[in-house]
């Protein structure tokens, strides 16, 4: 997939990224609408106890269009240096090194660096402006 780099980076700023094609030995994780709780306990028991995933959409536990302003996140954070995860391209796939046991040979696929908000803001936009592959994301818990 080009992750929307086909278009120029004025088009693709806003837009939506194509479907990811996982390979075929991927699994894909079950994934249902929230429609009540007591919905959710019904299906997340079974699959807990199976130990399978479950993506619940929907249920806006956060309200995420505030995290669109920057002035709010600015406000919020400051200054602080904030945890970020650079992938080569628009894919961030998890990784646990400590889970690396019998410590076969292995590339991380990301990596962290900490940035402020405005640092974040300032590289995402060079990023797209140059037209890069690589991609960021701002992961941290705010309290």
């Amino acid at each position: 997939a080009d992750c929307g780099l086909s278009k120029t980076p004025q088009e693709s700023w806003r837009s939506p990224l194509p479907p990811t094609r996982w390979p075929e030995n991927y699994k894909a994780i079950r994934r249902i609408p929230f429609t009540s709780i007591d919905d959710l306990i019904g299906i997340m028991k079974p699959q807990s106890e199976e130990g399978v995933p479950l993506i619940i959409e929907g249920s806006d536990v956060m309200d995420v269009g505030r995290w669109r302003d920057l002035a709010h996140l600015e406000g919020l954070c400051g200054d602080r240096s904030l945890l970020v995860k650079r992938s080569k391209n628009c894919k961030f796939r998890y990784f646990d090194v400590k889970k690396n046991t019998g410590k076969f040979p292995f590339t991380e696929p990301i990596r962290e660096e900490n940035k402020s908000v405005p640092e974040f803001v300032s590289e995402a936009e060079r990023i797209m402006r140059d037209g890069r592959p690589e991609r960021m994301y701002l992961q941290e818990t705010l309290s």
